[in-house]
């Protein structure tokens, strides 16, 4: 019974090796192709100085400062930011994140001046001035942004009339629309540049 159970064994084992050596071929170009694969990934993630200051410490900054804005003051969106900027004229030069970003930041900086100089005063109005200065500086971006909406809203209703008679001369004159609005932006452009 021994040697039936150590025959058994033998063959077993001879069956594994014969199994192990006909496989070896594919498993090694497997693993090759795998090795291939991930070739000059190690290489990428040790490389990141490689990027710009920008795209690896300000950008990343940014979008924490603006995920802190939007945790804080849950009543704001970045939709909402989107269209006081663009109601400012500011939609193509700074982004929602961006302009939340910079809300906190002048937030954190105020504080930490109100801070300064609070302390240098007494101990206890220290920390009043902090917040206060904190809160004001919070807020201040906000109040720019509003009076260069209101600034330009003005600007456009005292534009607004003349732009109007211009179209409407135009199309009398024989234009058709397409071409009073051509005419209506080149006056616009040279007014500008004056």
């Amino acid at each position: 019974m021994l040697l039936i159970l150590l025959a058994v064994l033998f063959l077993a084992g001879a069956a594994y090796l014969f199994g192990e050596a006909a496989t070896a071929p594919a498993r090694d170009r497997e693993v090759s192709v795998k090795r291939a694969a991930n070739y000059g990934k190690f290489r990428a993630a040790l490389g990141t100085r490689d990027q710009p200051f920008r795209d690896r410490v300000i950008e990343p900054a940014v979008e924490r400062l603006a995920k802190l804005v939007l945790r804080i003051h849950p009543k704001t969106s970045v939709d909402g930011v989107r269209g006081k900027l663009l109601a400012a004229g500011l939609g193509r030069t700074i982004s929602p994140s961006a302009f939340l970003a910079a809300k906190a930041a002048v937030g954190i900086g105020a504080g930490l001046v109100g801070m300064i100089f609070g302390g240098a005063l007494s101990g206890g109005i220290g920390l009043f001035l902090g917040a206060a200065l904190g809160a004001l500086g919070f807020l201040a971006p906000d109040f720019v942004v509003g009076a260069r909406a209101r600034k330009r809203r003005e600007l456009i209703r005292a534009q607004l009339p003349d732009a109007l008679d211009l179209l409407a001369v135009s199309v009398e004159a024989g234009l058709g629309f397409d071409g009073a609005i051509s005419k209506l932006t080149d006056h616009t452009n040279l007014a500008r540049t004056r």
